[in-house]
């Protein structure tokens, strides 16, 4: 099984900044698996400091709790892979990096 290749990734990351910018929005990752390859791919692009806040990658499950606050509970009981430990990953992202500049989430 292959992935999406950069070329799609950056045209993606580039629809998504049009939107982000057209609507006074930010943009904050979190990561695992892809190592920051999102990220990258975002800051590639020219001008991503005026949509793209930050990331951060967590991808061993210690990384998961203590960086993004994800419960180790979540973690035994339901895995690294799966949605739930999804939105908890971009929620305890999101929390770090706004509260960290002072910002409050929308």
């Amino acid at each position: 099984m292959t992935g999406p290749s950069d070329n799609s990734l950056q045209s993606l990351a580039a629809e998504v900044a049009e939107q982000l910018l057209a609507h006074g929005r930010l943009l904050v990752t979190a990561e695992s698996c892809t190592g920051g390859w999102i990220a990258k791919v975002c800051t590639d692009l020219p001008g991503s400091s005026r949509w793209f806040l930050g990331g951060a990658v967590a991808y061993g499950n210690a990384a998961k709790t203590r960086m993004l606050g994800v419960a180790p509970e979540l973690l035994q009981a339901d895995g690294a892979v799966n949605e739930a430990t999804v939105r908890a990953m971009a929620g305890g992202a999101l929390e770090q990096l706004t509260r960290s500049m002072g910002w409050r989430p929308r």
